[in-house]
């Protein structure tokens, strides 16, 4: 990019892409980023699991699904890092964050996803339940 004076401005946060670190035979090593992360930011998988399965056997309870939701958003964050380094290591530094828009889109997506297997659940449940043991 050029300013209206003629020197070049350089944007740092501007998505680059490096084709030669892509075709190099060699990707840069990045454990010690996934170690740090690890060591900073202390997400447990094992946690998280065990949150899930308390909210799954207590939906309803509000501070259970204030915990779960804390744990969920912790495990976003994780993933996302993890997510920046992954693209790092093959040369895309700059990567945009979804935008609000893009991921209410998606909750929405989802939601409607669990709701339409939530009413098919419903409709086996209730032909088994009225119709006749002879039929499938």
């Amino acid at each position: 990019m050029v300013s209206t004076n003629g020197s070049a401005i350089i944007d740092i946060s501007e998505e680059f892409f490096d084709l030669d670190s892509l075709l190099a035979d060699e990707n840069p090593d990045t454990s010690f980023l996934e170690k740090k992360l690890a060591e900073m930011h202390g997400f447990d998988e094992t946690k998280f699991q065990d949150m899930r399965g308390l909210y799954a056997s207590m939906p309803n309870n509000e501070q259970i699904r204030s915990l779960y939701r804390d744990a969920l958003t912790e495990k976003y964050v994780h993933l996302s890092i993890l997510e920046d380094i992954a693209w790092a290591r093959v040369g895309f530094t700059g990567k945009k964050a979804p935008s609000a828009v893009q991921m209410l889109t998606h909750a929405q997506d989802m939601a409607e996803i669990a709701r339409n297997e939530l009413i098919k659940a419903e409709r086996k449940l209730l032909i088994k339940r009225f119709l006749p043991a002879t039929l499938p």
